[in-house]
């Protein structure tokens, strides 16, 4: 193989310089134009939400906070007289004289019923078994409402029951008066029961009487409250 000249090498060597110089000009000046429209990619608007949600129901909730009157167990020694109340007086809360046996307990104040929803309802207080609560004679089954949290009668216009008489139902009949409990009595209706705070309450009280002639056993008298969702 023919050596190659010494003139062949140094046109091939001047033409590769060319070459790369050229490339390297072209790199440049493309370089040189991407500096010049600087970084786009972050321009214009941009949007972001964050969110807070919560969906607030609607409850009607009505609810005997105190629902439990426990007198024990215990006996008449007298023929009448024996009686038993939800007084918060312990004094008064037993005839001493007649009864014996029977404690305080869990019995030293009324049944509280509470609307503890967010509506006002219609509301119906019914009593069970009432005829066979208590036997013999000299028997005795009472009660009374308070209008309210407190121990005496209180105004509708600031008590649990808003509307009471000929047209809200017959609740006036019963606040802070002794009843018997009769079939004709024993259903008690309030056409408005208020759920705001402080006046949302309304005290049930009760009193028993009976005598020696009264069948034993255990005797228990259950009281039905229902409220239905009231307009207004």
């Amino acid at each position: 193989m023919d050596e190659i000249s010494n003139k062949t090498l140094a046109i091939l060597l001047l033409g590769a310089i060319v070459i790369s110089l050229g490339g390297t000009l072209i790199s440049l000046n493309k370089l040189g134009k991407i500096r010049e429209q600087g970084v786009t990619g972050f321009a214009g608007t941009n949007t972001s939400r964050g969110n807070i949600s919560l969906t607030i129901q609607d409850v009607t909730w009505i609810n005997f906070s105190v629902k439990k009157c426990m007198w024990g167990t215990g006996y008449a020694y007298k023929p009448a007289g024996c009686w038993l109340n939800t007084t918060p007086d312990a004094a008064n809360f037993m005839n001493a004289t007649a009864c014996l046996g029977f404690t305080q307990g869990g019995c030293n104040g009324p049944l509280v019923l509470k609307n503890i929803g967010n509506n006002n309802v219609s509301l119906n207080l019914s009593f069970s078994n009432t005829s066979a609560f208590l036997t013999g004679i000299n028997t005795l089954l009472q009660f009374k409402l308070h209008n309210s949290s407190g121990t005496g009668a209180v105004d509708w216009s600031s008590g649990g029951c808003t509307r009471g008489g000929a047209n809200g139902g017959n609740m006036t009949k019963f606040n802070n008066i002794w009843r018997n409990v009769t079939a004709a009595r024993s259903n008690v209706t309030c056409d408005r029961f208020y759920f705001g705070n402080g006046r949302n309450t309304i005290n049930m009280y009760i009193k028993i009487m009976f005598g020696q002639s009264a069948i034993s056993g255990t005797k228990q008298l259950l009281i039905t409250a229902v409220g239905k969702t009231k307009a207004g």
